[in-house]
């Protein structure tokens, strides 16, 4: 199932010990022997290794902690600022490395090491390895043949030692130890990580990886297999690894794509040709909120006002100007015992951040909560009862602001910059619109949705090329001068608003 050419890589799958616990014992070293939890809400994120030797849990409701170990130390990790920051510095140093860096989280990271081996290989001892080897019960044991004759053996030992140094500079620099796995795709880098813990890597060799797969249990235990995906193959009477290995393409196809069945039996056999992504700024910023139940809309409210207003917190530390709101709700199955995740995504006017991000009024503040609410009234009817689990909000599909001085938006912006400004200079001072209370208003000046209607058009420019006399590719229906002349006039409407939009799209 193997051959040579799959083993070319060398891949580094990072990841950092008890993260949340583990930054607030560097902020904090009185700590580092003293049981302590990280909590957000009522629930237990993590817990360092002493708590975990007494009881305690990942995941653990606060209650159950308590109640296991009355000596806990709790740490409120609600706010995410020193843990972004962490995982920014530990992410930097892997970069030292090399480029191909992929963050997944704030506590993991990939990286592809292969460019850079031929220094490590000279460096390394050929018959012994740094760390763990997968199957092995001791570190540094002498190792075996090259059963394979790729020269993987050469390259993984190679491998291992530049992870060694990685952690050993990760912990120089920001005081934070991690485990990490070494193998030729990502899928295998990931599942070994964790097999030695704490501030402890394993390598993986291609000879051993049916020996790794075949001793999954069930789907969900390979990553990239979610709760939904693993539900559709347990339609199809797949629950286990081995289920999934001996499966057809043909029985696969009969709920996946083409793409998707082969890439899940791939997955089976430990077959992951995914390459590692750097990357950069994050395509997604978002926040969630997990509880036991919330049943009343006037908590939905409360929860998700709470919510968007610390994301626009994070929206004024990225700069971006997001396109794309997305909402999620967990809605708890009293039946069967479980929560399911529903999300709805809508798109986001650039308009309303015609001033950018740094400073969003009041105005701008209540169109987004109108969109979070229309969103969760399209996943749960609340006028019967229901019970959540979890409330997310999120942005995504962010755009650049225009440059160039002859577009459309720059002569919106500079036109009405005046009145923007002293609107939300205005608000700042108190002089407050009460939209935040009622979430009825789509928009409360006209103002707004003149720049909704331009900026609009700006962020439809990335993928189409707009002529100033006609709309898309020239073709489009309405002259933008007529739209431009009915805007000065202050006369869009709502509806008018969305006829125009809709002749974009």
């Amino acid at each position: 199932m193997l051959l040579p050419a799959d083993h070319r890589r060398v891949i580094i799958h990072l990841d950092a010990d008890c993260f949340y616990a583990q930054v607030e014992m560097v902020r904090d070293p009185s700590l580092r022997d003293k049981p302590l939890g990280v909590k957000q809400k009522n629930l237990m994120v993590t817990s360092n290794y002493v708590a975990r030797s007494m009881g305690v849990k990942k995941s653990m409701w606060i209650k159950e902690a308590l109640e296991a170990l009355p000596d806990l130390i709790l740490i409120d990790g609600s706010d995410l600022t020193h843990y972004r920051q962490c995982s920014s510095e530990i992410s930097a140093v892997v970069r030292t490395f090399t480029v191909d860096v992929e963050r997944l989280g704030l506590d993991e990271n990939f990286a592809d090491v292969t460019e850079i081996l031929e220094d490590y290989i000279e460096e390394s001892d050929p018959n012994k390895i740094e760390g763990h080897v997968y199957g092995d019960k001791e570190p540094d044991e002498t190792l075996p043949g090259d059963p394979c004759g790729c020269g993987c053996r050469e390259r993984l030992i190679a491998g291992a030692l530049v992870a060694k140094k990685i952690r050993q500079q990760i912990v120089k620099a920001t005081g934070i130890t991690c485990c990490a796995g070494v193998a030729h795709n990502k899928l295998l880098a990931k599942l070994v990580s964790g097999y030695y813990k704490p501030d402890q890597q394993t390598v993986l060799f291609p000879w051993l990886v049916h020996q790794l797969m075949n001793s999954l249990n069930l789907t969900r235990s390979i990553p990239g297999i979610g709760s939904t995906m693993c539900k559709t193959l347990e339609e199809l009477g797949i629950h286990t690894v081995k289920d999934l290995q001996n499966s057809s393409l043909a029985l696969l196809h009969s709920k996946f794509d083409d793409e998707t069945s082969k890439r899940l039996r791939d997955l089976s056999f430990g077959i992951d040709d995914a390459p590692v992504r750097r990357s950069g700024r994050p395509q997604t910023i978002g926040l969630e909120d997990a509880f036991r139940k919330v049943n009343s809309i006037d908590v939905v409210q409360s929860k998700y006002l709470t919510l968007l207003e610390r994301l626009l917190k994070l929206l004024k530390e990225d700069g971006r100007i997001p396109s794309t709101l997305r909402v999620c709700v967990r809605k708890f199955d009293t039946k069967k015992k479980f929560g399911n995740r529903e999300s709805r995504q809508t798109p986001i006017l650039p308009s309303l951040f015609a001033s950018g991000v740094q400073n969003v009024g009041e105005n701008t503040r209540a169109t987004l909560m109108n969109q979070v609410m229309e969103l969760f009234h399209k996943m749960v009817d609340t006028s019967k009862e229901f019970h959540l689990t979890l409330l997310s909000i999120g942005f995504t599909k962010f755009i650049e602001r225009a440059s160039h001085e002859n577009s459309i938006s720059r002569f919106f912006f500079k036109r009405k910059r005046s009145e923007t400004e002293e609107q939300d200079i205005n608000e700042e001072k108190g002089e407050k619109s009460g939209h935040l209370k009622s979430f009825s208003t789509f928009s409360s000046v006209n103002n707004s949705k003149i720049h909704s209607l331009e900026l609009y058009l700006e962020s439809c420019s990335e993928s189409d090329s707009y002529s100033s006399e006609g709309g898309r590719n020239t073709q489009g229906s309405m002259n933008i001068k007529d739209m431009l002349s009915k805007s000065h006039n202050h006369s869009i409407g709502k509806k008018d608003f969305k006829n125009i939009k809709g002749k974009f799209q």
